[in-house]
């Protein structure tokens, strides 16, 4: 489905979407708003789908909405972490709730990590934990490293890269060196989890020597 070219557009989409039998044709036309760039103005039209049947319609629709911090966008993402059955939209919102900043979080984040059964939603947790200053946790997730499922390596290996720049050198180093021996240990390793594994060295190496030049730019600078 092509993006729509413009608002009134994309609001007509979602108007036929929300009519639609069809799943697919909802989540199509909802990833094809979220791309359009027109999702922060269609807010009020994108909600109702977050109590679609289809979880992958929730899912697609807290993509599209991510990043949006409005209050109503905010009390549904909570709903969601909350009480949704399905991890997957439960792990979503939790990446919607990040995205703001509430004096509560940090305790939500750590009851949800506690309480939740689902590992992929205790990663994103996490995820939530070390992007919002506790550093800590970056520990635990690399714990998940050594997971026996691959796609909570390639969750944990992202969301490790994805708060990386609140990591001192020495905690980078140390998830560099996890990815490394994960890659190493591998008997047999997926071509997804190399291919994930490999991208996140790669963007924490990238990491590490802009930080590095950045030191020795004020340390040039502070002798000038």
């Amino acid at each position: 489905m092509s993006q729509p070219v413009d608002l009134d557009s994309a609001r007509a989409l979602l108007q036929a979407a929300a009519q639609h039998p069809d799943e697919m044709f909802r989540w199509e036309a909802i990833e094809a708003v979220g791309g359009s760039g027109y999702a922060s103005q269609l807010t009020a039209e994108l909600l109702p789908f977050l109590s679609d049947a289809e979880p992958l319609v929730r899912v697609c629709t807290l993509e599209a909405l991510m990043g949006n911090t409005a209050h109503e966008v905010m009390t549904h993402a909570l709903g969601l972490a909350v009480a949704d059955p399905d991890p997957l939209v439960r792990g979503y919102a939790l990446k919607n709730l990040t995205c703001a900043q509430y004096p509560w979080l940090k305790a939500f984040l750590w009851k949800v990590y506690r309480n939740d059964r689902s590992h992929y939603v205790k990663i994103h947790a996490l995820s939530g934990l070390l992007q919002h200053g506790e550093t800590q946790v970056y520990r635990k997730l690399i714990e998940y490293l050594q997971a026996r499922w691959h796609i909570l390596v390639i969750n944990a290996a992202q969301e490790l890269t994805l708060g990386a720049d609140r990591l001192n050198p020495d905690e980078r180093a140390a998830v560099v060196q996890a990815m490394r021996q994960r890659l190493n240990d591998l008997p047999e390793p997926p071509v997804s989890v190399v291919e994930v594994l490999e991208e996140c060295l790669t963007n924490l190496y990238q990491l590490g020597f802009r930080v590095h030049r950045r030191r020795d730019a004020d340390a040039t600078n502070g002798f000038a």
